[in-house]
């Protein structure tokens, strides 16, 4: 008997290509693994670099439109000093850090400066209509504004 997996593969078309953070960055940035759990997310909390929590689904078509572009500019771009974490909001686990960080959409970028949200990032041409694209320089001016210098 074969898995059933295998017996629906027409499934497959549904889901986008999960997008894995990159392993190594010529910016010194870190892309952190994902969080599932809200109580995974205190390790990162300590750091002094700002945090960029980017509430995502892995293997949404919009939410990929962000992440890739997301770790392409933090990881091999910016000249700014700021890290990233996925929280991964199809998780149970994660629904207390979107209540706590006041997240309605998804995706979403919210900055963490000394653990207190000093900014918010949501592009409203993808999350009305996941076929547009991201405004790649709105982005770019985001994180710029945020990081260290």
């Amino acid at each position: 008997m074969r898995a059933a997996f295998f017996s629906f593969p027409w499934l497959t078309r549904y889901r986008a290509p999960i997008i894995h953070p990159p392993t190594t960055s010529s910016t010194g940035n870190r892309i952190y693994t994902a969080v599932r759990e809200s109580s995974e997310l205190s390790n990162y909390l300590l750091f002094k670099e700002p945090l960029v929590l980017n509430f995502t689904i892995r293997g949404n078509k919009k939410c990929n439109k962000l992440t890739q572009p997301l770790y392409d500019y933090v990881s091999e771009q910016t000249t700014k000093k700021i890290n990233v974490v996925d929280i991964e909001c199809d998780e149970v686990g994660t629904r207390e850090l979107m209540q706590r960080y006041v997240v309605s959409d998804i995706p979403c970028l919210v900055v963490l400066k000394d653990q207190i949200p000093a900014g918010r990032y949501v592009d409203r041409n993808l999350t009305n209509d996941e076929n547009s694209n991201i405004d790649l320089e709105r982005l770019k001016a985001f994180i710029d504004l945020h990081g260290l210098d």
